[in-house]
């Protein structure tokens, strides 16, 4: 599972979309990997295709889904690090614009405003999201 799917999150911190590419590239990652033959000792490579000019191979099937399971797991234990700290700081967000404090308020749409209208600081914080 990827995305919402598994780490469902308010848009208040606008990283929902840049999280679940992030599990769709770990989880290839780690599914590529596991179908490369230095994964598989003693198989051998079948060529499955091409893709942008790159023979496409995969490791014959060792049977007992060890590798694919392995892989599994690496993208879970990755994903839900990165995930739930995304969820976190999305509640956290979320919080702080439905303050009931209209100071509050004023602050936090003045500090998103003048991160917008400053293009280093724009991408300073852009930088910071997805970590």
């Amino acid at each position: 599972m990827l995305g919402d799917a598994i780490h469902n999150m308010t848009p208040m911190a606008g990283i929902g979309a840049n999280t679940a590419l992030r599990d769709a590239a770990a989880l290839t990652r780690e599914l590529t990997a596991a179908a490369a033959p230095a994964a598989h000792p003693g198989t051998t490579a079948t060529r499955i295709g091409t893709t942008a000019g790159r023979t496409v191979t995969t490791a014959a099937a060792t049977g007992d889904g060890t590798a694919l399971l392995a892989a599994i797991h690496r993208y879970e234990t990755e994903m839900l690090d990165y995930g739930f700290k995304a969820v976190r700081r999305s509640m956290r967000n979320a919080r702080q614009s439905a303050t009931s404090s209209t100071l509050g308020r004023a602050f936090f749409r003045t500090a998103l405003r003048t991160t917008a209208a400053i293009p280093p600081l724009r991408r300073a914080m852009a930088r910071t999201l997805g970590q």
